[in-house]
């Protein structure tokens, strides 16, 4: 109890452990063995991602993340991705031009 109380007042209980880091590491590859994607679908599907966003907002694609995440009884895709801007559509642009 008294270690347990040290710990969090020194700030060790919010850094993660090997323990916990090992742990994360293995969900994740089994949450990609679980889906049974190869590396280089994988990275095909990243590429799209990057793609599909880049057609509305301005991204920095080099620090993209993308990884299978996998819950109890539940498998996502999670992407973060990095925003830099927003992009001028010329699309809407002429549709608001036609409204007025």
């Amino acid at each position: 109890m008294v270690f347990e109380f040290m710990s969090r007042i020194l700030g060790r209980k919010n850094r993660p452990g090997s323990k916990d880091l090992a742990k994360e590491r293995l969900k994740l590859v089994l949450a990609q063995d679980r889906v049974d994607i190869s590396p280089q679908m994988f990275e095909r599907l990243r590429r799209d991602l990057a793609t599909a966003c880049a057609k509305y907002v301005e991204i920095d694609a080099a620090n993209m993340d993308v990884r299978f995440d996998s819950g109890d009884r539940t498998l996502a895709l999670v992407a973060s991705v990095p925003v830099i801007g927003t992009k001028r559509d010329s699309y809407n642009s002429r549709r608001r031009g036609n409204m007025g």
